[in-house]
């Protein structure tokens, strides 16, 4: 009976340690309130934030189209000149000489807004965030903090305007994303927004002088040495060339259309720009779409339903 007794309590123990240790390894995966997970306590962006989320465009900077000749030169040093030391002290020169032409930098002060926002004179700190943006230019991390004032005024429609604004600037920051979610959670939009930019239009464009340059450099070798490698090699980057040039010329046609999003808790959908004309359909405060054109004081927008209607410019954040 005492075996029997011992024979049972070992596997329950066992099943009880392995039950245990079960909690022990999912309890952090078990989501608290969102008070004390602070996932819904938000933060303004640092100095340091702003300064790692320089916005200006590669690509829009006539310098950073210099760094599509070294791969040219390239060819040429190397086509003209036996020794092959001297073209790629050539590409690497050109390379790092262009470099420095298309970098910029920026500076930025807006510690008395940081100050004020978290004492709670948000009113105060949004209009030091703006004159901060000023300085800087657009910046994706100034406009997580404009948004971010707007969400604690409560006006959703501002706040996911700049998030947008943000969002073209650096897709990838993690604050936009979760202050949006936070707004979309809050104000039940959910599916009521459009997808933002999976990609930065600066990757897709380095991706593509990369490309652009290796294909001359591969050209060189395919020329002089004439092995059938090089060839295949060179068929390969002339497909990724082209390919990454499809996606940046993708994430440009994104970047550049035109969007506006409801700011007014009384906004409405005409369809036609007329003040006398009947009200179609009631737009909830947030909601984003896409514009389309513009008359008589009012903007054609396109909702994400599909709806195409005329609202009110007052009414509208446009982008």
């Amino acid at each position: 009976m005492e075996k029997a007794a011992r024979s049972k309590t070992g596997p329950e123990k066992c099943k009880r340690l392995v039950i245990f240790l079960l909690l022990l390894i999912l309890y952090p995966l078990n989501p608290l309130p969102a008070e004390e997970t602070g996932q819904n306590v938000f933060e303004p962006a640092g100095i340091e934030d702003v300064r790692a989320a320089g916005s200006d465009f590669l690509f829009l900077n006539p310098f950073a189209y210099l760094f599509l000749l070294p791969g040219p030169l390239f060819l040429v040093f190397f086509l003209i000149f036996k020794k092959s030391r001297l073209p790629v002290a050539a590409l690497i020169f050109f390379s790092v000489f262009f470099l420095g032409l298309a970098g910029s930098g920026y500076e930025s002060a807006f510690n008395g807004a940081i100050a004020d926002f978290k004492t709670g004179f948000f009113k105060r700190a949004l209009t030091s965030f703006k004159e901060a943006e000023k300085t800087t230019g657009p910046n994706a991390a100034i406009d997580y903090n404009i948004a971010l004032c707007y969400y604690k005024l409560n006006k959703p429609g501002y706040a996911i305007h700049y998030l947008y604004r943000g969002m073209k600037l650096s897709p990838s920051l993690n604050m936009l994303n979760r202050l949006l979610t936070g707004i979309e959670e809050k104000w039940d939009l959910k599916n009521s927004l459009f997808p933002k930019n999976p990609v930065h239009p600066d990757l897709s464009f380095v991706l593509t002088v990369i490309f652009f340059n290796l294909v001359f450099v591969m050209l060189g070798f395919a020329i002089k040495l004439r092995k059938g490698i090089f060839a295949i090699v060179l068929i390969f980057l002339i497909v990724f060339t082209f390919s990454s040039l499809s996606v940046f010329l993708y994430n440009y046609f994104i970047l550049e259309q035109k969007y506006g999003v409801v700011v007014s808790s009384n906004a409405v959908l005409k369809k036609i720009p007329l003040d006398k004309a009947e009200v179609w359909i009631d737009l909830k405060e947030g909601l984003s779409c896409y514009i389309k054109g513009a008359a008589n004081g009012y903007i054609l927008v396109s909702t994400d339903r599909g709806l195409t209607g005329w609202i009110k410019e007052g009414d509208l954040a446009v982008d």
